[in-house]
Formats: structure tokens, sequence, C-alpha cells
């Protein structure tokens, strides 16, 4: 049978990861919008590179950033599930 301590241990590693993996989520989502979702029309429009205003040069390429973000964020939140369950189970055993 696990201590309480190990319990704790786990529970507060989880939400460490859970936290990362949503702060890094957010972040790339901010990204994502930067460089692709901003100025999406007018990629689409060239069909090939846009230089905005600043200088970037960006391409369509910038729509799969996306996926790893969005996997990212979904783990992160079902980490956050599996984190609070957690805390709700670890408050009834003790």
């Amino acid at each position: 049978m696990k201590t309480r301590i190990e319990g704790k241990f786990w529970i507060v590693a989880m939400g460490l990861l859970t936290a990362c993996l949503l702060l890094l989520g957010s972040f790339f989502w901010f990204i994502f919008y930067i460089r692709y979702w901003k100025w999406r029309v007018e990629i689409e429009q060239v069909n090939s590179s846009f230089i905005t205003p600043e200088g970037d040069n960006l391409t369509s390429g910038g729509f799969f950033r996306g996926f790893p973000t969005l996997g990212m964020s979904i783990c992160g939140l079902l980490l956050l599930v599996f984190v609070s369950s957690g805390m709700k189970r670890l408050r009834k055993v003790y």
C-alpha cells in the first residue's frame, strides 16, 4: 500500500507535468496565431509566401504547427482531469 507521501508526490509530479504541457500548449497556440492564423487570408490569396509589414516571410506551412499544439493541449487537459480526480481520491483515502 502506498504511503501518503508517495501518493502526494505522484499527484504533485503529474500536476507539474500538466502545468508544463498547458503552458507550452498556450505558448504554441500563440505562435500559431501570430505566424499563420492572423495572416491566413493573405497567404491563401498569394498561394505561396506572404511578407508581413514587419518583414516576416510567412508560408502556408504554418498551418501544420497547429497539430502538435493541439496534441499538447489535449494531453494537458486530459492530465488535468486525471490530476483533479486523483486529488479527489487522495482526499477520500487520507
